[in-house]
């Protein structure tokens, strides 16, 4: 696979999963008072488009009682990535960031994608 058929591929598995994860988030939120936050799902970046089965799903943050594995069915991104999401409540109110990686040819690549109201934390693809 091509860094532009990744990419394509990822960014076509995020947009059909975009309401599932607000809703899952929403969840959560209305549950436990805060977003999910998870560590990424992989403890290796997957390389070059090749399919990696996520290693890391058990992996908790410190500051929450969960991880990947209990939050109920959360669908990984794509399993060519790694995928982690990082949660803030800033001036402008609550929100989280997913946050995904892969690496092809030894360059590592990342798109940060923001459902909340700190409009910045976006990114489009880049090279880390």
């Amino acid at each position: 696979m091509t860094i532009e058929a990744t990419k394509q591929a990822i960014d076509s598995r995020l947009s059909e999963l975009t309401g599932y994860i607000q809703a899952k988030q929403s969840e959560c939120l209305d549950a436990h008072g805060v977003y999910f936050q998870a560590l990424p799902t992989h403890t290796t970046l997957p390389e070059n488009g090749q399919i990696t089965p996520a290693d890391n799903l058990s992996a908790k943050p410190s500051d929450q009682p969960f991880g990947w594995n209990d939050v109920g069915g959360y669908p990984l991104i794509d399993p060519v990535s790694s995928v982690k999401i990082d949660t803030y409540n800033g001036p402008l109110g609550m929100g989280f960031v997913v946050i995904i990686s892969f690496k092809y040819d030894g360059i590592t690549w990342l798109k940060a994608v923001n459902f909340g109201p700190e409009e910045f934390r976006s990114l489009d693809w880049y090279q880390e």
